[in-house]
């Protein structure tokens, strides 16, 4: 943008300005949006089941956790691996040298 004749600095910051408050709402309308189909679907699951949106809500974070745990510790549960080779594997440093 900045190699087009005729645009000065002042015009091509100006439009980068508005290139990125469009971004901020555009993010801002995206989650909004997310949030009340998230909400909505919640309720109408919670009325579905018979059950206080609480109860729904605790059901799927319970789940969500769940699956990071396993997801998690999937790598480290190869049948036949020593204890050593987890130590091989993990991501973290273990020593401070």
């Amino acid at each position: 943008m900045l190699q087009r004749e005729g645009l000065t600095f002042q015009q091509v910051a100006r439009k980068k300005r508005f290139d990125r408050i469009g971004q901020v709402l555009l993010l801002i309308v995206g989650g909004y949006s997310f949030y009340t189909a998230s909400k909505m679907s919640l309720v109408t699951l919670a009325k579905a089941l018979g059950q206080k949106t609480s109860t729904v809500t605790a059901g799927f974070a319970t789940l969500f956790l769940g699956g990071n745990l396993i997801k998690r510790l999937l790598p480290f549960l190869v049948r036949g691996m020593a204890p050593a080779d987890v130590l091989n594997k993990s991501n973290s440093k273990l020593t401070d040298s």
